[in-house]
């Protein structure tokens, strides 16, 4: 991300392209723009060229003055998604910003400058689009090319991505952190973990984060730790956790203990047996029918001493 370099995001849909995005541009300058477009949206060319770059008074019957996204985005990124949808010529002209960092307003004469950092964003695959003429092949090789996996590929990212979207939730429905986030247990996470992502990736998370936020939101709070695990064994049916370890919303209201408390011994067995390496461990276990995340088994083990007391003795 510190190259200079713009940068190509190629995923499926709902991958996440825009949260990685703007975690490119916290590192660029959190405090400088962002400014997402879905270059789909564009209605012509002349539209596309003129909202990009800025056009100037009197170019088009009824036009007035204005700057374009790259202007408005000075110091700090523009992501454009759904690259391919752009007319080439479009593309051309982008490219040209790319290798110098010049542009013209539409209209103008005038060559401007600008540092604004390109993030590209598509959900087909760059070689099809460039093979059916829709991508121009060198505006490509002026980026940085990142592939971004479906969630059911990366689950180790799933925690965290979740808690980002949950806290970005929440402060929409003006709920505080320390409000929810004591509320949200190791089963409730591994079991947003286990679901299955296929066809759905980051905006599922979305979708269940608000639909917890705006229910919370609508809830008293002394009844918030059962509404949340409900909401979560709703909306996350096929997770092999739910019916082990989080009560459907008419179940009894005591704790029924999760899969990490059901097979304590044999998680125990496995993680002496593989000398603490939990990766092995979460994969003998998966061998064997048990499906654990080596995050939670590290908070599991910690938490009954078992982890703690084998760093004392190394």
């Amino acid at each position: 991300m510190r190259t200079g370099r713009h940068l190509w995001l190629e995923g499926e849909s709902g991958v996440g392209k825009e949260l990685a995005a703007r975690a490119v541009h916290r590192l660029v300058d959190p405090k400088a723009p962002f400014l997402p477009h879905n270059c789909a949206a564009f209605a012509s060319a002349e539209e596309a060229e003129t909202t990009l770059f800025g056009v100037v008074r009197g170019v088009f019957t009824g036009v007035e003055a204005r700057t374009g996204l790259v202007e408005q985005a000075e110091r700090g990124v523009l992501y454009l998604d759904e690259v391919p949808n752009l007319p080439l010529r479009v593309q051309r002209s982008l490219l040209r910003f790319a290798e110098g960092g010049e542009y013209v307003r539409i209209g103008d004469s005038t060559r401007r400058r600008s540092t604004t950092r390109l993030v590209f964003g598509s959900n087909r695959p760059a070689a099809e689009a460039i093979g059916e003429g829709s991508l121009a092949r060198d505006l490509l090789v002026r980026a940085h090319r990142v592939e971004i996996p479906p969630l059911g590929r990366r689950r180790g990212d799933i925690p965290a991505i979740f808690s980002a979207v949950l806290e970005e939730a929440m402060g929409r429905a003006g709920i505080e952190a320390e409000a929810w986030r004591p509320l949200l247990t190791a089963d409730h996470v591994e079991a947003v973990v286990l679901r299955d992502f296929r066809d759905l990736n980051v905006r599922l998370l979305q979708d269940i984060a608000a639909r917890i936020a705006v229910h919370l939101s609508r809830s008293p709070r002394g009844s918030w730790p059962r509404e949340l695990s409900a909401l979560l064994a709703a909306q996350l049916a096929d997770s092999p956790v739910v019916q082990r370890s989080i009560p459907a919303a008419a179940a009894e209201t005591g704790r029924r203990p999760s899969v990490y408390e059901l097979h304590r011994a044999a998680i125990t067995a496995a993680y002496h047996a593989c000398c603490g390496n939990l990766t092995d461990v979460e994969r003998t276990l998966g061998a064997g029918g048990i499906t654990v995340h080596r995050k939670w088994l590290a908070d599991y083990l910690e938490r009954w001493g078992i982890r703690r007391r084998r760093r004392a003795r190394g």
